[in-house]
């Protein structure tokens, strides 16, 4: 079913032929507008999904980083803390850079 504005609109141009063309024009103009406004907000999402995903990673990569080392700061120390128990029995693990702080026999 054809509104009431479509069908004046269309008795218009039936009347006047030459008002068609101007109005696709601005119509065209309309939709082309509207189009690119579309088209820079998904733009714009899209490259905040995309900084915000990357953000996340490096953070969780970063995270992870550092509870690995400090996980293998302790497993060393406690290595190296081990070694200087046992150095009286004469076992010895090497630890380099705390060489010099382990007593030995």
């Amino acid at each position: 079913m054809i509104r009431q504005e479509e069908a004046d609109r269309i008795r218009q141009f039936k009347e006047n032929p030459d008002s068609l063309q101007p109005f696709l024009q601005q119509r065209e103009t309309e939709l082309r507008n509207q189009l690119q406004t579309q088209v820079g907000l998904r733009r714009e999402q899209a490259q905040r999904t995309a900084r915000s995903a990357s953000l996340k990673s490096g953070l969780s990569t970063g995270l992870s980083s550092l509870l690995l080392a400090i996980g293998f700061s302790i497993v060393g120390w406690s290595a190296c803390d081990r070694s200087e128990k046992q150095a009286d029995a004469g076992a010895r693990i090497r630890c380099k850079g705390l060489a010099s702080h382990i007593p030995t026999p």
